[in-house]
């Protein structure tokens, strides 16, 4: 998928979409980095806290550990799902990438 990329000086203290139409592709590996100085909140439904990235870090989300079937199906963030953060303003950047393979 292409990079997404969020301000952290255009942050409100509320969760913002990285992209309102979500994920282009079923995703297995989803990375949030963040050069920002001000630690965020992630959200997958835009209302509950369900993961934490601490200013100047990153994270790697690998759904794909441990989770194939007898069939070699796994999981993976769903085509569509739209992926928020919330954050205070503040200086640098918010990044979101993604890896899928296909089939």
């Amino acid at each position: 998928m292409t990079m997404q990329t969020l301000a952290s000086s255009a942050m409100t203290g509320s969760y913002v979409p990285f992209d309102a139409a979500g994920l282009s592709n079923n995703i297995q590996i989803l990375k949030v980095k963040s050069t920002s100085n001000v630690n965020a909140t992630i959200s997958f439904d835009g209302v509950n806290d369900h993961d934490f990235i601490a200013a100047g870090s990153g994270d790697v989300m690998d759904v794909t550990t441990n989770s194939r079937n007898n069939l070699g199906e796994g999981c993976s963030f769903a085509k569509g799902q739209v992926i928020y953060l919330k954050a205070a303003a503040g200086t640098g950047n918010y990044y979101l990438i993604g890896y899928s393979q296909s089939t």
